[in-house]
């Protein structure tokens, strides 16, 4: 692949990713994220049948700082190569590899626990439904991989 694109794709995957992952940093640690409240609560739900009610309770609390602070820390990890510039090879390979961890444990998680893909929850009496985070979750895995891909080593 040339260089040069390579290099722009390579930006253009670090860019996005950023901002969905800062983007969504304060949206998961408000009460108004309905929707990620809903779905750590169903996946709180769905570990008690296997640990108990006191881990999952755990869970539904501390779920979504352990996410995204490994998200934040990813963020890090994937724009330090901009002070490390002579490791920026390395660091794009290594947050590949997390973009890759985070985002695929993500699309399990909206797979095998008891959640569809497109969210529904009841919110003020009303049925609420929104794909957009399982989606961007998607793109985020794809462009993980992109990013994996244009940087591994020969």
């Amino acid at each position: 692949m040339n260089n040069a694109i390579k290099v722009v794709v390579g930006w253009l995957v670090v860019l996005w990713i950023s901002y969905v992952f800062l983007s969504l940093l304060p949206y998961t640690f408000t009460s108004y994220a309905i929707e990620s409240l809903y779905i750590f609560f169903i996946f709180g739900v769905w570990m008690s049948n296997f640990l108990g009610g006191m881990i999952s309770e755990l869970s539904v609390q501390y779920n979504s700082y352990v996410i995204n602070g490994f998200k934040l820390f990813t963020f890090l990890v994937m724009l330090s190569f901009i002070i490390f510039w002579y490791l920026r090879k390395n660091l794009r390979f290594i947050s590949g590899l997390m973009v890759l961890l985070v985002m695929t444990c993500s699309v399990l998680f909206y797979l095998f626990i008891p959640l569809e893909w497109i969210v529904k929850w009841n919110q003020n009496g009303e049925i609420q439904t929104n794909s957009g985070l399982a989606n961007v979750v998607f793109s985020i895995l794809v462009l993980g991989i992109v990013m994996f891909i244009l940087n591994k080593r020969a």
